[in-house]
């Protein structure tokens, strides 16, 4: 009987945690994008105002976050530094590629980055400008969705974690 209870307890608690954790997930999706609108704004700084090259742009915006956005920037700079790939796109393409795992963008957000980035470059300072803009307006327009969705089903998901713990509970006495 001590055992059940036990078993009981550790089950209930399992899927409540997966249950904060799952709302964890879309907390830090909100900031995520948040954190991108941020180094967008920045970069467009630096490359705009401040006339640097893509790699120290990339660099120097990237050494202000932590994290996977800091990883994604530093790659992306160090394989524009080093001329690896053809295009920015290219770059951007192979280094997401091998740091997706650590972010939670759908492929909403992820269209929207990568846009903007086949726009870096490719026409004169207004174009730049127009092309900063879209893209912020564009994430910020998504980040209203998604912590909207966030702030409905943060006490739902927590609440279904902790109850789906009580009906395998009782499913199984």
């Amino acid at each position: 009987m001590f055992l059940k209870l036990i078993g009981s307890f550790l089950i209930i608690v399992a899927t409540t945690f997966m249950g904060f954790y799952i709302s964890w997930i879309f907390s830090e999706k909100v900031k995520q994008i948040r954190d991108i609108q941020f180094a967008l704004n920045q970069l467009e700084s630096e490359i705009i105002y401040s006339s640097e090259p893509l790699y120290i742009a990339f660099n120097k915006v990237g050494n202000k976050f932590n994290g996977p956005l800091r990883n994604l920037f530093m790659d992306i700079s160090e394989e524009l530094r080093e001329h690896r790939m053809d295009t920015i796109y290219d770059t951007f393409i192979d280094c997401y590629d091998k740091t997706k795992d650590k972010f939670y963008f759908d492929e909403e957000e992820i269209e929207v980055i990568k846009n903007f980035i086949q726009g870096i470059g490719s026409s004169d300072f207004e174009g730049q400008k127009k092309n900063f803009n879209i893209a912020i307006k564009k994430l910020e327009d998504i980040e209203k969705k998604v912590d909207a969705k966030r702030k409905s089903n943060d006490k739902l998901i927590k609440y279904l974690g902790f109850s789906f713990g009580v009906v395998i509970v009782v499913m199984l006495f």
